[in-house]
Protein backbone atom coordinates (compact mmCIF):
# COMPACT_ATOMS: atom_id res chain seq x y z
CA UNK A 1 0.00 0.00 0.00
CA UNK A 2 1.38 3.38 -1.03
CA UNK A 3 0.20 6.54 0.69
CA UNK A 4 -0.75 9.24 -1.81
CA UNK A 5 -1.66 11.97 0.68
CA UNK A 6 1.46 13.99 -0.04
CA UNK A 7 0.80 14.07 -3.82
CA UNK A 8 -2.98 14.46 -3.73
CA UNK A 9 -3.09 18.18 -4.55
CA UNK A 10 -0.76 17.73 -7.55
CA UNK A 11 -2.87 14.77 -8.74
CA UNK A 12 -6.05 16.87 -8.59
CA UNK A 13 -4.37 19.64 -10.59
CA UNK A 14 -3.16 17.20 -13.29
CA UNK A 15 -6.56 15.49 -13.41
CA UNK A 16 -8.35 18.80 -13.99
CA UNK A 17 -5.91 19.69 -16.78
CA UNK A 18 -6.39 16.31 -18.50
CA UNK A 19 -10.17 16.45 -18.12
CA UNK A 20 -10.37 19.94 -19.61
CA UNK A 21 -8.23 18.87 -22.55
CA UNK A 22 -10.10 15.64 -23.34
CA UNK A 23 -13.69 16.22 -22.20
CA UNK A 24 -15.05 16.67 -25.74
CA UNK A 25 -12.95 13.95 -27.40
CA UNK A 26 -14.95 11.16 -29.05
CA UNK A 27 -12.65 8.58 -27.42
CA UNK A 28 -13.10 10.01 -23.92
CA UNK A 29 -15.08 7.60 -21.74
CA UNK A 30 -16.13 9.34 -18.56
CA UNK A 31 -17.10 6.18 -16.71
CA UNK A 32 -16.91 7.75 -13.26
CA UNK A 33 -16.83 11.29 -11.87
CA UNK A 34 -13.20 10.87 -10.82
CA UNK A 35 -11.88 8.97 -13.85
CA UNK A 36 -8.94 11.31 -14.52
CA UNK A 37 -7.96 11.60 -10.85
CA UNK A 38 -8.03 7.82 -10.42
CA UNK A 39 -5.86 7.34 -13.52
CA UNK A 40 -3.33 9.97 -12.44
CA UNK A 41 -3.12 8.44 -8.95
CA UNK A 42 -2.48 5.02 -10.50
CA UNK A 43 0.43 6.43 -12.47
CA UNK A 44 1.73 8.21 -9.37
CA UNK A 45 1.53 4.95 -7.39
CA UNK A 46 3.66 3.20 -10.00
CA UNK A 47 6.08 6.13 -10.20
CA UNK A 48 6.54 6.11 -6.43
CA UNK A 49 7.16 2.37 -6.37
CA UNK A 50 9.61 2.22 -9.24
CA UNK A 51 11.09 5.73 -9.30
CA UNK A 52 10.30 5.91 -13.02
CA UNK A 53 9.49 9.37 -14.31
CA UNK A 54 5.80 10.06 -14.78
CA UNK A 55 4.90 11.84 -18.01
CA UNK A 56 2.56 14.73 -17.17
CA UNK A 57 2.66 16.40 -20.58
CA UNK A 58 -0.76 17.01 -22.13
CA UNK A 59 -0.68 15.29 -25.52
CA UNK A 60 -3.38 16.00 -28.07
CA UNK A 61 -3.25 12.42 -29.39
CA UNK A 62 -2.72 10.71 -26.02
CA UNK A 63 0.19 8.57 -24.92
CA UNK A 64 -0.23 5.70 -27.42
CA UNK A 65 -0.99 3.39 -24.50
CA UNK A 66 2.41 3.69 -22.83
CA UNK A 67 2.35 5.37 -19.44
CA UNK A 68 5.90 4.16 -18.73
CA UNK A 69 8.38 2.23 -20.88
CA UNK A 70 6.52 -0.90 -22.09
CA UNK A 71 3.85 -0.36 -19.41
CA UNK A 72 0.22 0.71 -19.51
CA UNK A 73 -1.26 1.49 -16.09
CA UNK A 74 -4.90 0.48 -15.65
CA UNK A 75 -6.49 1.95 -12.53
CA UNK A 76 -9.82 1.70 -10.78
CA UNK A 77 -11.30 2.70 -7.47
CA UNK A 78 -10.81 -0.01 -4.89
CA UNK A 79 -13.64 -2.59 -4.82
CA UNK A 80 -15.25 -1.27 -8.03
CA UNK A 81 -13.45 -2.95 -10.93
CA UNK A 82 -14.11 -6.55 -11.87
CA UNK A 83 -12.43 -6.59 -15.29
CA UNK A 84 -9.34 -5.34 -17.05
CA UNK A 85 -10.76 -3.72 -20.20
CA UNK A 86 -9.08 -2.62 -23.42
CA UNK A 87 -10.08 -1.56 -26.93
CA UNK A 88 -10.29 -4.54 -29.29
CA UNK A 89 -8.05 -2.96 -31.93
CA UNK A 90 -5.50 -1.54 -29.49
CA UNK A 91 -1.95 -2.12 -30.68
CA UNK A 92 0.10 -2.45 -27.54
CA UNK A 93 3.07 -4.67 -26.80
CA UNK A 94 4.00 -4.54 -23.16
CA UNK A 95 2.63 -5.04 -19.67
CA UNK A 96 -0.65 -3.93 -18.19
CA UNK A 97 -0.24 -3.11 -14.50
CA UNK A 98 -3.53 -3.00 -12.57
CA UNK A 99 -3.69 -0.60 -9.61
CA UNK A 100 -6.56 0.21 -7.26
CA UNK A 101 -6.99 3.56 -5.54
CA UNK A 102 -8.79 4.28 -2.29
CA UNK A 103 -10.07 7.85 -2.69
CA UNK A 104 -11.21 8.16 0.91
CA UNK A 105 -8.03 6.93 2.60
CA UNK A 106 -5.76 8.22 -0.20
CA UNK A 107 -3.64 5.18 -1.04
CA UNK A 108 -2.84 2.98 -4.03
CA UNK A 109 -2.15 -0.75 -4.31
CA UNK A 110 -0.65 -2.66 -7.23
CA UNK A 111 -2.95 -5.67 -7.69
CA UNK A 112 -1.62 -7.48 -10.73
CA UNK A 113 0.11 -7.48 -14.09
CA UNK A 114 -0.19 -9.24 -17.41
CA UNK A 115 1.62 -9.06 -20.74
CA UNK A 116 -0.50 -7.77 -23.60
CA UNK A 117 -0.09 -11.05 -25.57
CA UNK A 118 -1.36 -13.11 -22.62
CA UNK A 119 -4.17 -10.61 -22.04
CA UNK A 120 -5.34 -10.97 -25.67
CA UNK A 121 -5.12 -14.76 -25.37
CA UNK A 122 -7.24 -14.92 -22.19
CA UNK A 123 -9.64 -12.01 -22.77
CA UNK A 124 -13.17 -12.29 -24.10
CA UNK A 125 -15.18 -9.71 -26.04
CA UNK A 126 -17.79 -7.95 -23.92
CA UNK A 127 -19.95 -4.87 -24.19
CA UNK A 128 -20.37 -2.97 -20.93
CA UNK A 129 -22.61 -0.37 -22.57
CA UNK A 130 -20.03 1.56 -24.58
CA UNK A 131 -19.10 -0.85 -27.35
CA UNK A 132 -17.24 -4.12 -27.62
CA UNK A 133 -14.02 -4.35 -25.60
CA UNK A 134 -11.54 -7.03 -24.66
CA UNK A 135 -12.22 -8.01 -21.07
CA UNK A 136 -10.38 -10.15 -18.56
CA UNK A 137 -11.81 -10.93 -15.13
CA UNK A 138 -9.44 -9.59 -12.49
CA UNK A 139 -9.39 -12.94 -10.70
CA UNK A 140 -7.51 -14.29 -13.75
CA UNK A 141 -4.89 -11.55 -13.55
CA UNK A 142 -1.53 -12.84 -12.27
CA UNK A 143 -0.75 -11.27 -8.90
CA UNK A 144 2.30 -9.08 -8.61
CA UNK A 145 4.63 -9.18 -5.64
CA UNK A 146 6.42 -5.96 -4.81
CA UNK A 147 9.73 -6.88 -3.25
CA UNK A 148 11.65 -4.55 -0.96
CA UNK A 149 14.35 -3.50 -3.49
CA UNK A 150 11.59 -2.06 -5.70
CA UNK A 151 10.03 -0.06 -2.88
CA UNK A 152 11.66 3.12 -1.70
CA UNK A 153 13.08 3.19 1.82
CA UNK A 154 10.93 6.13 2.87
CA UNK A 155 8.05 6.04 0.39
CA UNK A 156 5.83 8.37 2.38
CA UNK A 157 8.28 11.28 2.22
CA UNK A 158 9.08 10.89 -1.46
CA UNK A 159 7.50 12.70 -4.39
CA UNK A 160 6.76 10.87 -7.61
CA UNK A 161 9.20 11.76 -10.33
CA UNK A 162 7.17 14.08 -12.54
Amino acid sequence: MISLKHVWEKAEQLATERHNQKKNFKSCLQLSPNYELVGILGEMTFSLLTQQKMDTELKLNGDNGYDFKNINIKTSEEHKAKHLIEFIDKEFNGYYIFIVINLEKKYGIVKGRIHSDKFKELATVRDFGYGNRLSLSLDKLPKITIRQPLVLNNIYDTEPTI
